[in-house]
């Protein structure tokens, strides 16, 4: 290790007194620790248990011919949006 200065001032060329004075000083080395895997919450069993039965529902729905219309919370129907002519001129 290439000589480095810890708060104490003094330069050191050895990784352990270097970690040992930061130790006793109360310091903590930043940089050297393990993160832990993230887990996603697509990976939990419940949620894949979940998601297989709502697939096999709606193939279930659809085999059975029924479909379903999209509304908006207050229970009104969605509707298409009208389209935009090409040249932009719309009314806004």
């Amino acid at each position: 290790m290439e000589a480095v200065e810890q708060v104490d001032g003094k330069f050191y060329t050895s990784k352990s007194q270097f970690r040992a004075v930061g130790k006793a000083l109360g310091l903590v080395e930043v940089g050297n620790e393990k993160l832990k895997p993230k887990v996603r919450m697509t990976d939990l069993p419940a949620t894949k248990r979940k998601r297989r039965q709502d697939l096999k529902t709606a193939i279930e729905k659809v085999e059975a011919g029924h479909y379903e219309r999209h509304f908006f919370p207050d229970g009104t129907p969605r509707r298409k949006r009208a389209a935009v002519p090409a040249d932009g001129s719309h009314d806004t």
